[in-house]
This record gives structure tokens, C-alpha cells and sequence, in this order.
């Protein structure tokens, strides 16, 4: 599910990309400061989750590279570097579900405080 709701994230950051390069919207000053902060919004997620995808990947990788070899050198590296991959998944998923939390919709207004 989790990866559904980043590809979605993706699809609409890829359309962004399309629609900033549109001439008639890069005509419309309005429409396309309205596009390129929504795309600045989501570009660290769309990184965060490319980067996870990377590490899943990693895991796969490694996790077959143990299942295939004999040496015992190899293997131990393998095992070692598995760790740490599954490590990094581990904080990326909490980093990603921090960046799915919905913002506040006052967070770009200016405010005064006395």
C-alpha cells in the first residue's frame, strides 16, 4: 500500500515536470508558481522513495547473492551488507512516513508573533 500512494507521488511529479515545461503555462505566472511549489513539495518524497526503491532492490540482490554462493569470505560480506541495507530500509520507511503526513495548510503563511 505504502508503495501505491509513492507511485502515485511519482506519476503527479512527472506530470509536474510536463506541465512546468508547457509554454502556456509557463506563460501563466499564477498557474506555474502554483505548479512549481507543489513540485518543490514533492520532491523530497519522490527522492526518499527512489532511494528506497534503490535499497529494496540492494536487499533482493544481496539476499540472492547468499542463497547462490559457497564462500565463506563471500558470504559473510554479503551478510554484512544485508544488515545494513535492511538498516537503512528501516529508517527510510520512517523517514517516508513522516514525509506522507499531510501539511499544514498554514505552513506558507506568514505570521507575527509578539
Amino acid at each position: 500500500m505504502l508503495e501505491e500512494q509513492l507511485d502515485t507521488f511519482i506519476a503527479r511529479y512527472q506530470e509536474l515536470a510536463e506541465l512546468l515545461s508547457d509554454p502556456d503555462v509557463i506563460n501563466d505566472h499564477k498557474r506555474f508558481r502554483d505548479l512549481a511549489k507543489e513540485e518543490a513539495d514533492l520532491r523530497p518524497k519522490v527522492d526518499t522513495f527512489k532511494h528506497y526503491k534503490e535499497i529494496v532492490s540492494g536487499i533482493e540482490d544481496t539476499e540472492e547473492l547468499i542463497k547462490e554462493t559457497s564462500e565463506e569470505d563471500m558470504l559473510e560480506l554479503a551478510k554484512s551488507e544485508l544488515d545494513q541495507l535492511k538498516a537503512e530500509r528501516d529508517d527510510l520507511e520512517e523517514e517516508i512516513k513522516v514525509l506522507m503526513l499531510p501539511s499544514d495548510p498554514n505552513d506558507d503563511k506568514n505570521i507575527i508573533m509578539e
